[in-house]
């Protein structure tokens, strides 16, 4: 399967910036031919030892390119149902930033994604990826993370990146630990009483976006490479596994 994929880039999406796969030890053989130990990530210690097909992290800063990205990995079967190891991808923050950052409301209001440590996935200003909105985490049992947690989608108040006062329509993508947003300042929901009503939709909307999204990653592309992966390899009657080299 390694060869496989090292010799097969050619399948590789353009908004994937690496396909790998991954022996059950954490040994990752990506598209580019580098490889790279993944032990420490979150997607690998969901589907190795903790059990999920698949996973969607929080976000990380590249081991390859120092890039941020973030990964959507699926476990690797062989044709008896053993599991013997991860199909991942990396996709730079870029890519969701090109997806959500159209979202608008009014003149000042804007879309982000949050992961579930508070950190921006998708912030307008691309400075803010990464990092924390102040606000939404400080130690306290009312939090804004903690509330959009509870609720998995609705609407309250704080502050801004910038301490500005701002209204906030949330809701959960439930295909991952994300929480998608609409920031709008308050002096602008003063100044149009359809600004409710704009959000409350929003939110329908965020919703679905959230889940074509990540549906569409996981399932339409990982599932797919996987696929071709194992009609194009010899399978090993003898081990149960896809051997060709």
């Amino acid at each position: 399967i390694t060869a496989w994929v090292q010799s097969h880039d050619n399948l590789r999406p353009s908004y994937f910036l690496n396909l790998m796969f991954s022996d059950l030890d954490g040994n990752a053989y990506m598209t580019n031919g580098l490889s790279v130990n993944i032990s420490d990530r979150q997607y690998f210690q969901e589907i190795a030892e903790g059990g999920q097909d698949t996973s969607i992290d929080n976000g990380v800063t590249s081991k390859t390119t120092g890039k941020l990205i973030f990964h959507v990995a699926r476990a690797a079967y062989s044709e008896k149902g053993k599991r013997i190891g991860i199909f991942a991808a990396s996709i730079e923050l870029a890519t969701i930033q090109k997806l959500i950052t159209p979202i608008h409301i009014g003149a000042g209001g804007y879309a982000f994604v949050i992961n579930d440590e508070g950190r921006f996935i998708s912030y307008p200003d691309s400075r803010y990826l990464m990092k924390w909105n102040s606000e939404f985490v400080k130690d306290t049992d009312d939090s804004s993370l903690d509330y959009m947690w509870r609720y998995k989608n609705g609407h309250f108040q704080t502050k801004s990146v910038n301490g500005k006062p701002i209204l906030v329509a949330f809701a959960s993508v439930d295909e991952c630990d994300w929480t998608i947003g609409i920031s709008v300042p308050e002096a602008q929901i003063h100044e149009s009483s359809n600004v409710i009503k704009h959000l409350q939709v929003l939110i329908i909307a965020m919703m679905l976006i959230g889940s074509v999204i990540f549906i569409g990653i996981e399932i339409l592309i990982i599932h797919r490479i996987q696929r071709k992966a194992e009609l194009e390899s010899d399978y090993d009657r003898l081990t149960g596994l896809w051997t060709r080299q």
